[in-house]
């Protein structure tokens, strides 16, 4: 069966970067969309008064021996738990901090400037794993019967000429385009590089 086709995301692999705490952006460091990010590379650097008291809080409570009962006030703004792990039982309090990227991904979408204040539930970036893509093959009504889920699919690409890609059907959409009379299948596709 041959069948064209689109790649598409993997939309269970797209992450928001939203934050939990009002809040003030210092620097950015991941500027552009398109670029490349690992998990753990610093996006922004943040400063928000919430979390400054939630880590005054944390001093004190561990200093108490309750260091778990501040630390979940910190987790509930959102802060990562590299940084509260970080956090020195005594000297300065830091009171701006390095936002870490928490997958791999690509930026589809940047909304973050240096100098602007953040509210809580703003979309600072949108992340997308493109480790896996979809492929969404336009298959004749004649031929849809045929396929099945978990069947191997080739692929191949004008931008790639004489290279084949090889993923499965993961999905068959349970419906026909009443204009063209093809189902729509979706492909996993692996895409290491």
């Amino acid at each position: 069966i041959h069948a064209p086709g689109s790649i598409q995301l993997d939309e269970r692999r797209e992450r928001s970067i939203t934050l939990r705490a009002e809040g003030f952006i210092e620097k950015v460091y991941a500027g552009a969309t398109g670029q490349h990010v690992k998990a753990g590379e610093p996006l922004f650097r943040f400063y928000s008064p919430q979390i400054v008291q939630a880590l005054v809080d944390y001093r004190i409570a561990a200093s108490g021996g309750q260091k778990q009962g501040g630390a979940r006030k910190l987790r509930n703004l959102g802060v990562p738990e590299e940084f509260i792990a970080a956090i020195p039982a005594k000297g300065d309090i830091p009171f701006s901090m390095d936002w870490p990227s928490p997958v791999d991904g690509v930026l589809m979408s940047k909304s973050v400037v240096a100098g602007a204040r953040t509210m809580p539930g703003d979309e600072l970036y949108r992340l997308a794993d493109v480790s896996t893509v979809w492929v969404i093959a336009d298959v004749s009504e004649v031929d849809v019967g045929r396929v099945n889920i978990g069947d191997p699919a080739e692929v191949t690409l004008r931008s790639y000429p004489g290279e084949t890609f090889r993923g499965k059907v993961a999905f068959i959409l349970p419906e026909l385009k009443a204009e063209t009379r093809t189902a729509q299948i979706r492909i996993e596709l692996p895409n290491p590089n």
